[in-house]
């Protein structure tokens, strides 16, 4: 254990009927019912009020509404081995369903801009199908977690069509905070309107200050040109970290970070089928 790898403490705690925990002989946490105890009466005590668990606390406790900061006592954890103590009372001598589930954890700064690809909103995006001649089609989003101030984001086109010659008008536009595309909300656009170029058909944005956070959503939005090609396929990504200009170092479960693809319909097709 190395003290400074870590910046936070939290217990989970689920009991029947109380229970108070120490660390390292110095109490962390301590149930209102729980009865007060000196060092050599614990034995003799019972709970002033009886608690059911949350969840089965001997074998799968439910930490849903017991989960505590505790932070502030980090200072009693030693370097080497430490030792939690855990006091556990019932109600009544006749009661039998004694119970107690606890979990202490240390927690990590997050230290870079995470990159991940964003699923949850709505509409969901990318659509199945777009259209030829169709204008503000929304690819997909972004997420950026963690930490970090972003200054420059380069995507690739990838799939099937010819993105610096079917697509034009590519453009990023800033979240409002709830991960859904809304045109009419999210018009915060970062960087210039720009096409797809060169061989890997990328895009650069640039010259904005993006703050990484929970909820930091960016969506890529685009025209496709009357000249596409019927069921040519299309999707966005970030192909690797370096793609993506942070004050932070930039990570992803998995590099590229893909958005996922559509496939691209003729206008003339459109309410009708044509495979």
């Amino acid at each position: 254990y190395d003290k400074s790898s870590y910046y936070g403490m939290k217990l989970q705690v689920d009991y029947d009927d109380a229970v108070t925990v120490w660390l390292n002989g110095t109490q962390i946490y301590k149930t209102a019912n729980s009865p007060d105890v000196g060092a050599n009466d614990i034995w003799d005590k019972t709970a002033s009020a009886s608690r059911t668990a949350d969840g089965d606390a001997d074998k799968n406790p439910d930490y849903t509404n017991g989960t505590f900061d505790v932070t502030n006592y980090m200072s009693s954890l030693n370097e080497g081995s430490n030792f939690l103590a855990i006091g556990n009372w019932n109600s009544a001598t006749t009661s039998s369903d004694l119970a107690a589930g606890i979990k202490l954890y240390l927690t990590t700064e997050i230290t870079t801009t995470i990159a991940s690809e964003y699923h949850s909103g709505t509409p969901a995006v990318p659509p199945s199908y777009i259209y030829t001649q169709s204008t503000g089609n929304c690819l997909g989003t972004f997420k950026f977690d963690g930490v970090g101030t972003i200054s420059n984001i380069t995507i690739t086109a990838y799939g099937t069509c010819d993105a610096p010659n079917d697509l034009e008008n590519v453009k990023l536009f800033q979240d409002d905070g709830d991960g859904n595309w809304e045109s009419l909300e999210d018009t915060t656009q970062l960087g210039s309107t720009t096409t797809f170029s060169g061989s890997s058909s990328t895009a650069t944005f640039s010259g904005f200050s993006l703050v990484a956070c929970s909820t930091c959503y960016v969506h890529v939005v685009l025209d496709v040109k009357s000249i596409a090609s019927h069921n040519d396929t299309i999707g966005i990504q970030i192909s690797q970290s370096s793609d993506v200009i942070s004050t932070k170092n930039v990570t992803a479960s998995s590099w590229p970070v893909q958005l996922g693809a559509s496939t691209i319909r003729d206008v003339s097709s459109k309410g009708e089928f044509r495979p």
